[in-house]
Parts: structure tokens; C-alpha cells; sequence
């Protein structure tokens, strides 16, 4: 039986520790100013809310703490939700802080509803592995359902504070909610050695937690299964368009500045970010259709771009590739050699949910409603090497990218194509860095970042940033990618295979483990 609390709970009311916990969470994923990923103060945030679960007395309460927790984390960590709403939207501040509120609050429900079913399970006479289980089940569950229900907003999950810490070893193997699972174990762990009463015992508690978050701080990775196939150069255009005047569609200055730098392009991919060229494609004037198509047999051009579909009225947030090596069969005025359409589109800023029209004509977003693209699409094999685009958070969702990933025709690089500049200049980039750093752990191939503000960065197959431009600057950087090769990871076989079923059932098994029928 797990003895009285000895944390300082009581000096401090719950609320505020849950309150400061929740925010020194979020502030884990990506430390503001320099970006670090800091996972030991994931682990020791999550512990205060592990140390007040434990003492939970029932489902309610700990429902309550979940949802304080998860409202302060989310809001701590989307904060700039809010720029996008009321500088670039046009909703009025209000509004627009009332919006994040409300987002995050209604996600923190997923986290109250598992604390209170771990709770119950429990039951009043759960030891210490009980307490575990049910608090490492009861947070799986919870982030599996963020980041799938409703389309899925993952952003903040846990795992993401482990990329340069002990936990990365398991990426490639459990994926990013397995990290966080095994993430929230600990973090339970560390709360029961602090409630320890007998003073020696006490002493000794405390030196066992401090050497497990010190070992968190070692930037272990798993064994490396891939081999280079070829380098390739790339020239990787940030065009540093600020947001209020990239829709305005009588500037053409932003657009020229790409169509000079392709036509400057040197031997190799040159890559444009999302929405490079903000008209659709059906109003391109000739000359932007001349200058993306490369002149030399060496070079290609990848550029983000909304693509007029058959369908009157509908378009797609894709990405338009041209090889100058292309046979003449292929060669078109008016289309590409390969197109990637987006398949996961963002909420209120590429679709409309249903009964939510009145607020996006509110925020006066362009383009708002785009059209789904399919799932898996094939990657485009140029200069030796096969390039599979995704767009914007698209990264965020690590099973999805996984469809691509087969024996014979799996990707060498991953490229992402992002406009962070609806969010400012706020930790938003960071953040977003980190989550690709993820992606390559997990799938142990490189992730090249093409940007409009930051971060455009090429990251190697095991997580490490090998160049990066600085942040809100107009900048063309010149560098090479190492295309990998090899088996697809555990991760990538089982999540092709049934996506994120299994997490669900471990999380499940996990809860059904911790069960303990009540006493009579």
C-alpha cells in the first residue's frame, strides 16, 4: 500500500501545482529561445500529476486533474493559435484567446475521461505497479485519442520532449505514444519513490530519481539498419513572406523572387515551400509555367503550390515536381511530372468542419476548403533517390507517413514543405523542428524542412540537424542530402500494417492489468 503523501501538495494548492505542471510540460517539447527538447522536465511534470493521481479519492477528482493539466499543457503549448486567429484571421482578440481556450479545454477532456477510468479500475486498493499501469494506460489512451478523433490535433504529445534524451532509443520500435507511454511510467515511478516516509529510505528515493532523469539526459539512438545509397546537392529556398501579404494576389514580388532563384538553380533539387506560389494553378500567367520547368538535364524543381483539380471550383494544397531530365512524353506546359495533393488537412485553415462555417468567414482565412488528397501516394524517384513530400503537420502524424514504407519502393528521403508563419515568430518553429526530428528516428530516413520563415533544416536519418537556415530571413541555402536505404523499421512495418490498433490495445491491456475488483 502506497503511504501518505510526503510531496509538498499541501502548501501549494492542487490547482496551481497541476496548473505549473501542465505548463512546464508544454515548455519540455521545445524550450523557448534556443528550441532544446528537454525530457527530463517532462518526466518531473508529469511526475506532479502522477503524485496527486495516486492520491485522486475516485474517478471525479481525478478527472479534474487531468482536465487542469491538459488545459494548461495545450494552451501553454499552442499558444500562437492565437496570432494566426487574430493577426492573420482577422477575429477579433477575444474572440480569438476564448477560441484557444475552448480547444484546449475540450482536448483535456480526452486526458480527464482515461485518468478517470484508470481511477476506477484501480480502485481504492492499488499498489505501485497498479498505480503505474493504470496512469501509463489511462495517458496512452488519452494521446491516441488526440491525435486520431476528430481528424487528430497530436500536437504536444509527450514522446516529442525525448528527442536527445535516453527514451529516442525506442522511436523506431514503439513510435512516438509508445515513448510517451513508457515516458508516463516513469514519470509515476519518480511520484511513488518521492512519497517514500522513513527518512533513510526517503534519501535513497530521492538519489534513484535524480539518477534516472540524469540518464533521460543522454541522447542514446538505436541501432542504425539503413545504408547510404547517393548524395544528392540541394538548394532549399526560405522566401520570408510575411503573412498578410501573401494572399494579396496584385504582389507579385514574393513569386518573382522564387521564379529568379529556379532559374539561378545550379545542379541538383531546388525546393520551394508551401503555398510558394499562392496563385492556383489555373491562374498562373505563362511565364511562371516557363520557369518551372527545369532547362537542364541535371536539376528538378519541387514547389508548394494550390492545384486547380477537374472538379469545378476545387483544389488541392499540393506539391508540383519537374525533372529536367524528364522523357519528352512527359514534358507539358501546363502540368507536372509528379504532383503530391495534401491528405491531412487542417481544421478551419484548409477545411471547413461541419456546423463551423460562421467562424471561418469570421477569420477571413483564403483558400479555406481544400480537397483531400489520397493515401498512400507513390514518392518521386528522381536522381537516383525516391522524395516523399508532406505537407505543413502532415509530419505530425508518423502512421500516416509509414503507408509509404514497403520493402521495394519505400522513400530515401522525406521532405517537408511548411509555412509557419501564420504562428509568428514564437516557438511554433521549434517545436515543428522537433517533430520531424521525430519522424526520422521512428522511420530512419532523412527529413529535408522547406520553409517559408523556419525551420528549413536537413536532418539525417537519426535525428541530428546537419544544416539549418536562421529563423525569418531571406535566405537560399546550398547543401547535400544522404538518400538511406535498408529495411523499414519495426514501427513503420507495424503502423503500414494496422496504424495505431495496437497502441490502443496496449493501452487498454494496460489498464485492464491495473483492475482491482472492489472489496465488499
Amino acid at each position: 500500500m502506497v503511504q501518505s503523501p510526503t510531496f509538498g501538495v499541501s502548501a501549494v494548492p492542487r490547482t496551481v501545482w497541476l496548473l505549473l505542471a501542465g505548463v512546464a510540460h508544454a515548455l519540455s517539447l521545445a524550450w523557448p529561445g534556443n528550441g532544446q527538447a528537454l525530457g527530463p522536465v517532462q518526466c518531473l511534470s508529469l511526475a506532479v500529476l502522477a503524485n496527486l493521481y495516486v492520491q485522486a479519492r475516485g474517478p471525479k477528482q481525478a478527472a479534474w486533474m487531468g482536465w487542469l493539466f491538459g488545459t494548461a499543457h495545450g494552451v501553454a503549448a499552442t499558444w500562437w493559435l492565437y496570432i494566426s486567429m487574430h493577426q492573420y484571421g482577422g477575429l477579433a482578440a477575444p474572440l480569438a484567446v476564448l477560441a484557444v481556450l475552448a480547444l484546449q479545454s475540450a482536448l483535456a477532456v480526452y486526458l480527464a475521461l482515461a485518468l478517470a477510468c484508470g481511477a476506477w479500475l484501480r480502485g481504492a486498493s492499488a499498489g505501485s505497479i497498479g498505480h503505474i499501469l493504470s496512469f501509463s494506460g489511462a495517458w496512452l489512451l488519452a494521446e491516441l485519442a488526440r491525435a486520431q478523433w476528430f481528424t487528430g490535433f497530436p500536437w504536444g504529445s509527450a514522446g516529442y520532449a525525448h528527442v536527445d534524451s535516453a527514451l529516442a532509443l525506442l522511436a523506431p520500435f514503439v513510435g512516438v505514444y509508445g515513448m510517451g507511454a513508457v515516458a508516463a511510467a516513469l514519470a509515476c515511478a519518480v511520484a511513488l519513490l518521492w512519497r517514500v516516509r522513513r527518512p533513510l529510505m526517503r534519501g535513497g528515493a530521492m538519489v534513484m530519481s535524480l539518477a534516472l532523469l540524469l540518464a533521460m539526459t543522454q541522447p542514446w539512438r538505436a541501432a542504425d539498419s539503413t545504408h547510404e545509397v547517393l548524395q544528392v546537392p540541394l538548394t532549399l529556398l526560405q522566401g520570408h513572406v510575411p503573412q498578410d501579404q501573401k494572399y494579396e494576389l496584385q504582389r507579385h514580388s514574393a513569386p518573382q523572387w522564387y521564379l529568379d532563384q529556379l532559374a539561378q538553380a545550379g545542379p541538383g533539387l531546388t525546393l520551394a515551400p508551401e503555398i510558394a506560389f499562392p496563385l492556383p494553378s489555373n491562374l498562373w500567367p505563362v511565364e511562371w509555367w516557363r520557369a518551372v520547368r527545369p532547362t537542364h538535364a541535371d536539376r528538378a524543381f519541387m514547389v508548394g503550390a494550390p492545384w486547380r483539380l477537374q472538379a469545378e471550383g476545387e483544389y488541392s494544397n499540393s506539391v508540383l515536381a519537374w525533372a529536367g531530365d524528364a522523357p519528352a512524353s512527359m514534358r507539358s506546359a501546363v502540368t507536372p511530372d509528379h504532383r503530391y495533393d495534401k491528405y491531412h488537412l487542417v481544421p478551419f485553415g484548409e477545411f471547413i468542419p461541419w456546423g463551423f462555417a460562421w467562424f471561418v468567414r469570421a477569420m477571413h482565412i483564403p483558400l479555406g476548403e481544400f480537397t483531400r488528397g489520397q493515401l498512400p501516394q507513390l514518392a518521386w524517384s528522381w536522381g537516383g533517390l525516391r522524395w516523399a513530400p508532406n505537407i505543413c503537420y502532415e509530419d505530425l502524424f508518423g502512421e500516416e507517413l509509414a503507408q509509404a514504407f514497403d520493402t521495394e519502393q519505400s522513400p530515401h528521403v522525406m521532405v517537408n514543405f511548411s509555412n509557419i508563419a501564420w504562428f509568428g515568430d514564437t516557438v511554433a518553429q521549434h517545436q515543428h523542428l522537433n517533430i520531424s526530428r521525430l519522424r526520422t528516428l521512428e522511420l530512419q530516413r532523412p527529413m529535408v524542412r522547406v520553409t517559408n520563415t523556419g525551420s528549413t533544416a536537413i536532418i539525417d536519418h537519426m535525428g541530428h540537424i546537419q544544416a539549418r537556415l536562421p529563423h525569418w530571413q531571406r535566405a537560399v541555402m546550398q547543401a547535400q542530402v544522404s538518400g538511406r536505404a535498408g529495411p523499414p523499421t519495426l514501427y513503420a512495418r507495424w503502423a503500414r500494417a494496422w496504424g495505431l490498433w495496437p497502441l490502443w490495445l496496449a493501452g487498454v491491456l494496460l489498464l485492464a492489468l491495473a483492475f482491482r475488483p472492489a472489496k465488499r
